[in-house]
């Protein structure tokens, strides 16, 4: 603070001055987390898509079959 209450001052004089590190650090903080969470996801997605299209086939392949035993 470059003036204390009660202090004469002009205008155009600096009364304070607002410094935000701390919100600066959050902020890079933040982007950190989220560029590991969507390095995280592509990992996972990679992991278990084999999984998903197999469990897809299934489903597909489960709703053939009742289809044809409804027709019977």
């Amino acid at each position: 603070m470059n003036t204390t209450l009660g202090a004469a001052v002009e205008q155009g004089d600096t009364l304070l001055e607002l410094s935000l590190p701390t919100a600066e650090a959050y902020h890079e903080q933040t982007k950190l987390a989220l560029q590991q969470t969507d390095a995280d996801y592509g990992g996972a997605k990679k992991q278990f898509q084999a999984d998903v299209d197999v469990a897809k086939e299934v489903g597909e392949d489960r709703a053939a079959i009742v289809a044809m035993v409804i027709h019977l």
